[in-house]
C-alpha cells in the first residue's frame, strides 16, 4: 500500500453528514427523473457499503456540444445529452443545428466520485480501481469530511461535425458516423458493467 505520510483526516460525523446529504439527493433525483437509470443500481451498492458512497455519477454518455473544443467548459453549450444509443434521426437532426463557434459530438464513458472515510481506504479502493483497468481513476480532493476518488474509465471520442459556416462531413457517411458513435457508447457501458462486478461482486468498500 503507498504510504502518503498522512494521517487520517476524516472526521466520521462531517463524513456521515455529507453522506446523508448526498443520499437525499440521489433520492430526489430518482423521484424527478433525473438520476441515470443505467447505474441507479450501483449507486445503491455504493451507498450500503460501510466505507463509500457517491455524489455524481454517469453510465457513459453520448453529447453535442457548441464550443470551439470539445474540453472547454467556458462559452461551450450542450445541445444533446443521452445515455443511450443514438438514432439516426436524432444524428441528422444534429448535424443541422446552427451553432455559434463548432459542433462536436462527444462519447464518454462511466465516471464514479466516490467519497470514502479514510486515506487508507481510497488508496485501497484506487489501487484495486486501476488494477482493473480504470487507470485514469485518482484521488480529486481531500477534507475532514471525505477522501474524494475519481474513478473513470478513459473511454473517450469527440467528433468534429460542423463549424458555423459548414459542415464537416460528408452526409453519405451519417450511418457509418452512427454507428461509430453507438459502438464507442457501447464499449462505455462495458465498462460501466465491470465496474458493477467490482462493487456487486468483490465487494469493493465493504473490507
Amino acid at each position: 500500500m503507498e504510504d502518503w505520510g498522512l494521517d487520517n483526516i476524516v472526521r466520521r460525523e462531517l463524513w456521515e453528514e455529507w453522506r446523508a446529504e448526498a443520499f437525499k439527493r440521489f433520492k430526489e433525483d430518482i423521484l424527478i427523473g433525473y438520476a441515470d437509470e443505467d447505474i441507479v443500481d450501483l449507486i445503491e451498492e455504493v451507498f450500503r457499503s460501510p466505507h463509500c458512497f457517491t455524489t455524481s455519477s454517469c453510465s457513459g454518455r453520448i453529447t453535442a456540444i457548441d464550443a470551439p473544443y470539445p474540453w472547454l467548459r467556458e462559452g461551450s453549450e450542450v445541445l444533446f445529452k443521452k445515455h443511450s444509443p443514438m438514432t439516426p434521426d436524432e444524428l441528422a437532426t444534429l448535424i443541422n443545428t446552427p451553432v455559434l463557434t463548432r459542433l462536436w459530438i462527444v462519447v464518454s464513458g462511466p465516471i464514479l466520485h466516490v467519497v470514502t472515510d479514510s486515506v487508507d481506504e481510497a488508496l485501497k479502493l484506487l489501487k484495486t480501481m486501476r488494477a482493473e483497468g480504470f487507470k485514469h481513476s485518482g484521488v480529486i480532493s481531500m477534507s475532514s469530511s471525505g477522501v474524494v476518488v475519481e474513478v473513470i474509465s478513459g473511454v473517450w471520442l469527440s467528433l468534429l461535425i460542423r463549424d458555423r459556416n459548414a459542415l464537416l462531413i460528408k452526409t453519405s457517411s451519417l450511418t457509418h458516423l452512427n454507428n461509430l458513435i453507438n459502438q464507442a457508447l457501447g464499449d462505455a457501458k462495458k465498462r460501466l458493467a465491470r465496474l458493477k462486478k467490482l462493487f456487486f461482486e468483490k465487494r469493493v468498500c465493504w473490507d
